[in-house]
């Protein structure tokens, strides 16, 4: 009798604060765009707030990551039973808890009320557990990163193994131009290389 293989089930991961418009949508943002369709991102917030913290969004800005269409959710109970991953930044006891579901807590400031400079330290403290998680949510054996985030997705993919050059074949031109600052002739050297090893550019 020949047994059937079992697919992989996307992990889902919920990211909670009060107000569900600064530090999770910032959390959700990254892990979206890092993640692509590996992972499925809630955000929500215990007291949610009217609209997002429009500091936060221009904070994301700065990293390409556009979260101007999110909207502050209220907390529920079914979003937190179809999670694999709840994390929680500052919201206390307001969290259900389920029986098998990871849990964290990140000790993050709340960006509510400051200016660019403290929600940037924010974001990128941010930036660097997302990566981190990713990391663990994903498997050792994925090779397609997509490029919208260059640091967190570098470091994730150090993390498993891949080298400074295996990392650059799989982002095409414009990304490495946008997102590492490499100009015209770094990208002809590097597509030379490409050439001489029978590689290329990811599309």
């Amino acid at each position: 009798m020949t047994t059937a293989p079992t697919t992989p089930t996307t992990p889902t991961v919920l990211f909670v604060c009060v107000h569900n418009a600064g530090r999770s949508q910032m959390a959700a943002g990254f892990l979206g765009a890092l993640a692509g369709d590996r992972v499925d991102v809630l955000s929500a917030g215990s007291e949610p707030k009217d609209r997002i913290n429009q500091v936060a969004v221009e904070a994301m800005a700065e990293h390409g990551i556009d979260i101007t269409a999110a909207v502050p959710r209220i907390l529920t109970t079914d979003a937190v039973r179809a999670s694999d991953a709840v994390i929680t930044m500052g919201c206390g006891d307001a969290c259900p808890i389920f029986p098998g579901k990871r849990y964290e807590d990140w000790e993050l400031e709340d960006p509510a009320g400051q200016g660019i400079d403290a929600v940037r330290r924010i974001r990128d403290d941010i930036e660097e557990r997302i990566a981190a998680l990713f990391v663990e949510l994903t498997p050792a054996e994925t090779s397609e990163f997509p490029a919208a985030i260059g640091s967190v997705a570098g470091r994730a993919l150090s993390a498993h193994g891949f080298t400074r050059f295996e990392q650059l074949t799989r982002v095409s031109p414009a990304a490495l131009a946008r997102i590492h600052g490499v100009g015209p002739t770094a990208i002809d050297v590097l597509a030379a290389e490409l050439d001489a090893r029978s590689l290329a550019f990811a599309s």
